[in-house]
């Protein structure tokens, strides 16, 4: 477990990229009326509207976290298969 060890920051990010989606997706439903949405149930697009931009920076997020989750992971686990292959 001592490869994981300089890895700390980014196994925390990865936790609270875990946090951080679902309370954004909490605040991305909040404020929503009917007048203000599509037929699909998206708010409109009105970027001084802040339903709007809340309900982007959820997907915004929901976007990145696949590349960021397999980056991260990708990078954790190349080192620590190099550090065992090193090994033995």
């Amino acid at each position: 477990m001592e490869q994981f060890a300089s890895y700390g920051h980014a196994i925390a990010s990865l936790a609270l990229w875990a946090i951080l989606v679902p309370v954004l997706s909490a605040l991305s439903t909040r404020g929503r009326t009917a007048e203000k949405r599509c037929d699909c149930g998206k708010p409109k697009r009105d970027y001084s509207d802040p339903v709007y931009r809340t309900e982007r920076a959820f997907m915004n997020a929901v976007e990145t976290s696949g590349p960021f989750v397999a980056a991260t992971l990708a990078a954790i686990l190349t080192v620590v298969l190099t550090f065992r292959a090193l090994a033995s």
